[in-house]
């Protein structure tokens, strides 16, 4: 530590406990109303009694108080009225309204073969390639036990998706 905050820290100490070992004789009493006037007055000066209440201020008092008890109670505090003096919050917006639509009827997915080829013979039959598989169908033949091979065109074939029911036109892949 600095020597001058050494010194103060040191004189701090010893002004407490100086003070911690002086004597209670220095103590203020306490002083009491009657004891207090005998002391200045020497004791010749009555003590001040209260006045008399009329019987006209006590009814008036018995009402006022009736009246007090008979008032209206204060609305319950809500967080808007607690404190009437910060920012006043508009009411929350209605909910909004719940309208039930009814969820589109399902649809077909796209193709997920490329057709990439037809053969020109009167059995009509066609090349799709997939991911995995290369396939020659004909009208009649079913693909991947979904799409099952209703028309083949010079460059459009036609499709359906069986677990739907529902018919696709796919046009040949262009080279």
């Amino acid at each position: 530590m600095r020597p001058p905050m050494l010194i103060a820290l040191t004189l701090a100490l010893a002004l407490t406990a100086w003070v911690a070992l002086q004597g209670d004789d220095s103590t203020v009493e306490p002083v009491r109303q009657g004891a207090n006037a005998e002391r200045r007055g020497g004791g010749s000066a009555p003590a001040k009694r209260p006045a008399k209440v009329d019987e006209d201020q006590a009814q008036r008092l018995v009402a006022s108080v009736a009246q007090w008890q008979s008032r209206q109670p204060l609305p319950p505090l809500t967080p808007d009225t607690a404190m009437p003096w910060g920012s006043q919050r508009p009411p929350p917006p209605p909910p909004p309204e719940v309208v039930s639509v009814a969820p589109p009827p399902p649809m077909v997915p796209p193709f997920p073969h490329a057709w990439v080829g037809r053969f020109n013979d009167p059995a009509q039959r066609a090349i799709v390639s997939g991911t995995d598989s290369t396939w020659v169908v004909a009208v009649g033949d079913v693909i991947d036990g979904q799409w099952r091979i209703d028309q083949i065109q010079e460059r459009q074939m036609k499709l359906t998706y069986l677990p739907l029911q529902q018919h696709q036109t796919v046009a040949m892949k262009a080279p």
